[in-house]
């Protein structure tokens, strides 16, 4: 296909904003110029067209093999590469969980090769993602895996976490855990504070997140290995991620996009979509989140994408399941909520070129003659996430059937 991009704002050096045309043929860059013309070439334009990397998520969920009534492989790509990625890692937890080389090559074979987003897989670190058999990771890594974790459940036995971490040296490879300890309370269904007393309802303290990482990043730094963790959700994490990195341990973090947007106070109203882990926490903690991704401490902003159908999210609340989607909304979300306190390089910086460099993939450029990796979003058009525009299965997302400004027009890959 041959597009003609017309008056398409760009990020260039010291980000500063640069406008161009851009002349692309099937998926090529074959000029970039001030003035364009090609009567050949279909017409790409907007009120206000903003193109940007490619985004890079890691860890959305794909349920493909065994929950496809949630998501399957092409519904994943459909949304994703509507929401400008082009590139998703998924998350272990299906059904068979991809613990072998047999259901990493499932995902990788299985992929609409036409669709702008690829997919690649990170592995379990154990049999079932179950937290005590240690999987034959090295088998995935040579069959394609980019990393390990058992995705939505925390690596709860230290002995398990400290092997994984040693097993993955030997050929370089990234475990990615959750902190959660998830025995310190019973059946939370919340952030713990003034709002979960007021409710009557089960909280959790960003305690049972801090114990978690504390320990993982003891064992990160006995064992050499590398880390990255995933879902962090209050003040306490930044510091002390903050702090390993600048003893110069191989650490990485990754914070859910709802967690920059919204805080527990947002749950008063009972809406089960906005119940996901890590759970939503204090102002103070949403306001940290945001100033570790300025300072580098937080390395990616991720979509946290995990769909539900209504029999598992129209409960009451305390019986609806953790969990949102999240990947066809994140610069919509950005650019509705958060553009203001977080600067758009920085926005840049943690949605595609973090993730990239994590996942060890290639960087992206913008050159004439090369393939390129673009997201392309009119800033002034406004949108609403909804029956007719929603491509994932299910719809359990918080701004599901609310107007969002940054409407993608195109994703090129």
């Amino acid at each position: 296909m041959r597009y003609l991009i017309k008056n398409l704002t760009i990020l260039g050096e010291e980000g500063k904003p640069l406008q161009t045309d851009l002349l692309v043929e099937d998926g090529r860059l074959l000029k970039m110029a001030t003035s364009i013309n090609d009567e050949s070439a279909e017409l790409v334009e907007g009120e206000d067209l903003l193109g940007l990397p490619g985004f890079c998520d890691l860890g959305a969920q794909v349920n493909d093999p065994g929950y496809e009534h949630r998501e399957d492989i092409q519904s994943l790509q459909e949304c994703a590469s509507a929401g400008g990625y082009t590139h998703v890692a998924v998350f272990p937890n299906t059904n068979p969980s991809i613990h072998t080389k047999s259901e990493v090559n499932y995902i990788k074979k299985a992929q609409d090769r036409n669709l702008p987003c690829s997919l690649s897989v990170i592995g379990a670190v154990t049999k079932d993602c179950k937290g005590t058999d240690i999987a034959e990771m090295m088998e995935m890594d040579q069959a394609g895996a980019l990393a390990f974790s058992d995705g939505r459940n925390p690596l709860r036995i230290p002995g398990v976490m400290m092997r994984a971490l040693l097993y993955v040296k030997s050929f370089g490879g990234l475990v990615i855990n959750r902190p959660e300890e998830v025995e310190l309370f019973l059946e939370p269904q919340m952030h713990e504070g003034a709002l979960s007393t007021s409710l009557g309802m089960r909280g959790q303290a960003a305690i049972a997140e801090d114990l978690m990482l504390h320990r993982d990043i003891s064992l990160l730094r006995y064992t050499d290995s590398r880390l990255l963790v995933y879902g962090i959700s209050c003040a306490e994490s930044v510091d002390r991620i903050r702090a390993a990195k600048e003893e110069g341990l191989d650490i990485k973090a990754a914070v859910p996009i709802w967690n920059l947007v919204y805080t527990d106070k947002d749950l008063a109203h009972f809406d089960t979509n906005y119940k996901m882990k890590p759970m939503l926490r204090s102002e103070h903690d949403r306001q940290a989140l945001i100033e570790g991704i300025k300072d580098g401490t937080i390395d990616m902003i991720v979509s946290n994408h995990d769909a539900f159908d209504h029999e598992d999210k129209k409960l009451e609340f305390p019986f609806a399941r953790f969990g949102a989607i999240g990947l066809q909304t994140l610069f919509p979300v950005y650019e509705t909520f958060l553009k203001e306190e977080l600067p758009l390089a920085d926005f840049i910086r943690v949605t595609s070129e973090g993730p990239r460099q994590v996942l060890d993939l290639p960087a992206i450029s913008l050159e004439e003659g090369e393939k390129i990796n673009l997201a392309i979003f009119d800033r002034k058009a406004k949108w609403t996430l909804n029956e007719e525009t929603n491509l994932s299965k299910c719809d359990n997302s918080p701004v599901y059937q609310k107007e969002l400004n940054g409407k993608q027009i195109l994703t090129i890959n």
